[in-house]
């Protein structure tokens, strides 16, 4: 058992045991003494140690996406599934301690639970089972989704003349109003930055731009990571300057 023997008071039917090591199988004694100090026959059980993962179909969604979790028990010994056990779902924003309460699925013949998950934030996971008779509880190791913001962008006008201006418009989701995003242009072989706009009270840009040299370009918008969500940047949008 891996712990001590406990005397449990006169008329006690059952007891919480502690100290157990949940990763491997158990062998359980009970024996009983009279008032006279008669000791019976120990009565055996065994109970079963539980394996219980935790995977996402998905580690990183844009916002508005969707990742599956799926939660795995089986017995330790052998890796034989388990069937029809509930297994509770909680969640976290990452980066903090406390746990929600997410939801509780029950365990198909394979002992396999899956749900569908939409954070609006970078989230964390773990999946709990309590146990029953013959079973042990057990924790699965914790899983992220991180998810970056969807930038949306384009040009007021595609194609202009040399010295004319074009409005690069875009907008964040979920809403940073009032932290910076990175305009750039691709040359030379990377990204560079041209210019840093302030998101506005709607989380949107509207950039100014007059081009100095004539030819077609690609620009995008880039957000840099923040406590909530990863770096994103938005679609590559072309322009002309004739």
């Amino acid at each position: 058992l891996g712990v001590a023997p406990v005397e449990l008071p006169a008329g006690t039917r059952s007891r919480a045991v502690s100290g157990l090591v949940l990763t491997s199988d158990k062998v359980l004694s009970l024996v009983t003494r009279d008032a006279s100090g008669n000791v019976s026959s120990a009565v055996s059980a065994v109970v079963r140690a539980t394996t219980l993962t935790l995977t996402r179909s998905a580690a990183t969604i844009t916002y508005g996406g969707a990742s599956t979790l799926t939660a795995k028990l089986t017995q330790s010994t052998g890796g034989t599934a388990v069937g029809g056990a509930k297994v509770a779902l909680q969640q976290r924003k990452k980066g903090t301690t406390t746990w929600a309460a997410l939801s509780t699925l029950t365990t198909s013949s394979t002992g396999v639970a899956a749900l569908a998950v939409k954070p609006v934030r970078s989230t964390e996971y773990r999946a709990l089972y309590a146990g029953t008779t013959g079973r042990l509880s057990r924790t699965s190791a914790t899983t992220a989704v991180l998810v970056a913001p969807r930038i949306t962008s384009s040009w007021s006008v595609t194609s202009i003349r040399l010295g004319s201006a074009s409005y690069l418009r875009a907008a964040v989701s979920p809403t940073h109003a009032g932290q910076a995003v990175y305009v750039q242009r691709y040359s030379s072989g990377a990204w560079r930055t041209i210019a840093t706009v302030t998101l506005s009270s709607t989380s949107a840009i509207s950039y100014r731009y007059v081009p100095k040299v004539k030819g077609t370009y690609s620009y995008r918008v880039y957000k840099p990571a923040d406590s909530d969500h990863v770096a994103a940047t938005g679609p590559v949008v072309k322009l002309a300057v004739g």
